[in-house]
């Protein structure tokens, strides 16, 4: 790994998230280390496809957002079991779940 101080930082920073290894810690920062290719944190969850998208035609209108998938597939698949995890291991994952 880069002996760059901000990338440990961040590394630091991902790795107290729950559920979160160091391969999906090195997914992220592969492509979200450097923050400033992206205006916005709509841009950044747009790149990976989990950005909410609404479904119209014609005078039928879909009520339920879905994700949109269209961006990084292996961004999506390396947050997949985190969340899972998340959602199954922490008191506000289960709360969340409940919902």
């Amino acid at each position: 790994m880069n002996n760059d101080p901000d990338l440990k930082d961040k590394q630091k920073l991902l790795d107290s998230v729950p559920g979160l290894g160091e391969r999906t810690i090195a997914v992220l920062l592969s492509y979200y280390a450097d923050a400033e290719r992206f205006s916005s944190v709509k841009k950044a969850v747009a790149f990976a496809g989990l950005d909410p998208e609404h479904h119209e035609s014609g005078s039928s209108v879909c009520r339920k957002a879905k994700m949109s998938k269209v961006g990084h597939t292996f961004i999506r698949k390396a947050l997949y079991m985190p969340a899972m995890v998340t959602l199954h291991r922490t008191t506000w994952g289960k709360v969340f779940r409940q919902r």
